[in-house]
């Protein structure tokens, strides 16, 4: 006699990657507009607008936040530069000589 046995009940995997929740209360309209926004974007819901959207603007930020900070690492070594010159070295002197010479003689 053939036993019959049930197939393995599927379950969720252990390892399965967490997530954390974000919760925001907004007023009506401001939930309409997202969700017209979400609609006329493609998105199946406005969870899923809400983070596509999210995270570009907070890259978006971030990326502009690291610009401006190179921006003024880089601006207060330019004036560094500019009022504390390294001095010419020969390829610079033999440049400037042959400037003399050849443009202002």
């Amino acid at each position: 006699m053939k036993t019959l046995t049930k197939p393995a009940r599927k379950t969720a995997p252990k390892n399965k990657a967490a997530f954390a929740r974000l919760e925001a209360r907004v007023t009506p309209h401001l939930k309409a507009t997202l969700e017209s926004a979400a609609s006329i974007s493609g998105h199946p819901t406005v969870t899923s607008f809400m983070i596509q959207t999210l995270t570009e603007r907070a890259e978006q930020m971030l990326e502009d936040h690291r610009q401006a900070k190179l921006a003024a690492k880089e601006s207060v070594r330019f004036v560094g530069a500019l009022l504390n010159p390294p001095p010419p070295n020969k390829a610079l002197r033999e440049a400037a000589a042959r400037y003399q010479r050849e443009v202002v003689s």
